[in-house]
C-alpha cells in the first residue's frame, strides 16, 4: 500500500481486520513478549490506556531535564571530534546519544554506570538480531544459527538488571520521576490494578525497540540533509540562537522551536524509520477493486506515501518548509506517518519528536 488512502483502510477504517502476525512479528515477540508494540485485543487496549496519560505532555514535561542532560553528556563527548579536523561519523554517535536518553529517562538514576553499559550494549545486540531472526526464527532449537546463543545471553542479561529496577522501584514508589517509576503507578480503571513485573518489562523493551534506533537514524539522515544544504543549517542555528542562546533548552521552549521541528519532519519524511507497517488479513476483503484474500500478508509504506506526487510535489527535495501550516492545507492526514496511523499509532510519538 503506496497511497494514504490505502494506509487509511488499513490502519484505520479496517484495522480490526489486519493484525500483526507473520515472521517478523514472531521474532520482535521473542524480545518484547507481549508489549504494546506487538500485543492485541483487549489486553492490548487495557495496556494502552494505562500508558497513554504517561505520554502526554505534562508528564513529558517532567522527563525534560533526564533528556537534556543525557544529550547535553553526549555533546561535551562529542567536543574533542568537533574541534579537530577529522571526520565524525553521526550514526554510531547518536545510536550512543539515543540510547543515553532512553536509559536516562527511563530509569534516572535507578541503573548505576557499568549496568548503562550493560543494558546498552544488552540491547543493542537484541535489537540488531531481532530482524534477521525473523529468517531463521522457525529452524528447531538445536540449530547452531550465528547470534541465537547470544542473544539468549543478553536478554537474560537485560532482564536480571531490569527486574531488579523494578523491584526497588516497587519499594520507593513515589520517589522517582523516571519513567518506570510513572509506569509503575499505573493502574486499570476497571480493575484497579497495576502491571505485574514480566508485564513492566515487556514494556521496557518495547520503549527500547521503539526509542532507540528510530530517533538516531532520523537525527542522522537529517543532518545528512543538513550538509548538503548549508543555508538551512543556518536557519537552524540561527533559530536555535535567538531561543536559547546560551542556556540549555527546556520543555516550555519546544513550541518556539518551530523550524527544528519542520527539519526532522522533513528528515522523517524522506527517510522514516519505520519505512514498511507489514499486517496479516484476517478475513478476505477488497481495496479499490483488488482481493485481499484471508492470511494474505499486507504491507503499508511510508517510505513511499511520503513520496506520492499527489502529496507531495518535487517530493526527492529537502524541503522543511512543506510543513508550514499554509503548504500542509489539504494534504491527507496519512501523507506522513512516520509513527502509523490510528489506534496504533506510535504511543512515543510525542517523546521521540521532542527528542529529536
Amino acid at each position: 500500500a503506496a497511497s494514504p488512502r490505502y494506509a487509511q483502510h488499513i490502519l484505520v477504517d479496517q484495522a480490526q481486520n489486519y493484525r500483526k502476525g507473520g515472521a517478523i512479528w514472531d521474532s520482535v515477540r521473542t524480545l518484547v513478549g507481549n508489549g504494546l508494540v506487538v500485543s492485541e485485543g483487549d489486553f492490548w487496549l487495557r495496556q494502552r490506556r494505562m500508558m497513554q496519560p504517561q505520554f502526554h505532555r505534562q508528564r513529558l514535561a517532567a522527563l525534560t531535564t533526564l533528556m537534556v542532560d543525557a544529550i547535553d553528556g553526549a555533546l561535551d563527548r562529542w567536543q574533542p571530534s568537533a574541534a579537530g579536523d577529522g571526520a565524525f561519523d553521526l550514526l554510531p554517535a547518536f545510536n550512543e546519544l539515543t540510547m543515553q536518553v532512553i536509559v536516562k529517562t527511563l530509569f534516572g538514576a535507578a541503573v548505576s554506570r557499568a549496568e548503562l553499559g550493560q543494558v546498552a550494549e544488552s540491547m543493542a545486540f537484541a535489537l540488531d538480531y531481532v530482524l534477521p531472526n525473523a529468517a531463521t526464527g522457525w529452524l528447531p532449537a538445536w540449530v547452531p544459527v550465528p547470534g541465537r546463543a547470544r542473544y539468549r545471553q543478553e536478554l537474560a542479561r537485560l532482564d536480571e538488571i531490569v527486574y531488579r529496577i523494578i523491584a526497588d522501584g516497587r519499594r520507593s514508589q513515589g520517589e522517582n520521576n523516571h519513567l518506570l517509576a510513572m509506569l509503575l503507578d499505573v493502574v486499570d480503571d476497571e480493575t484497579g490494578a497495576g502491571m505485574d513485573d514480566r508485564q513492566l518489562r515487556d514494556e521496557v523493551a518495547t520503549l527500547f525497540l521503539a526509542g532507540y534506533e528510530t530517533t538516531s537514524i532520523a537525527l542522522s539522515w537529517a543532518f545528512h540533509y543538513l550538509v548538503q544544504q548549508p543555508e538551512i543549517l543556518a536557519r537552524l542555528q540561527t533559530e536555535a540562537d535567538a531561543v536559547l542562546g546560551q542556556r540549555l533548552p527546556s520543555f516550555a521552549d519546544l513550541p518556539q522551536l518551530g523550524y527544528a521541528r519542520m527539519v526532522l519532519q522533513e528528515a522523517m519524511r524522506l527517510r522514516p524509520p519505520a519505512y514498511f507497517l507489514p499486517r496479516t488479513a484476517v478475513a478476505g476483503d477488497e481495496i479499490d477493486g483488488y482481493a485481499i484474500p484471508a492470511g494474505a500478508n499486507v504491507v503499508t509504506l511510508p517510505f513511499m506515501i511520503h513520496r506520492h506526487p499527489q502529496e507531495w510535489p518535487d517530493a526527492e527535495r529537502f524541503d522543511p518548509e512543506r510543513f508550514t501550516p499554509e503548504r500542509s492545507t489539504g494534504r491527507h492526514k496519512l501523507a506522513w506517518m512516520p509513527f502509523g496511523a490510528g489506534q496504533r499509532m506510535c504511543i512515543g510519538r510525542d517523546f521521540a519528536l521532542m527528542e529529536g
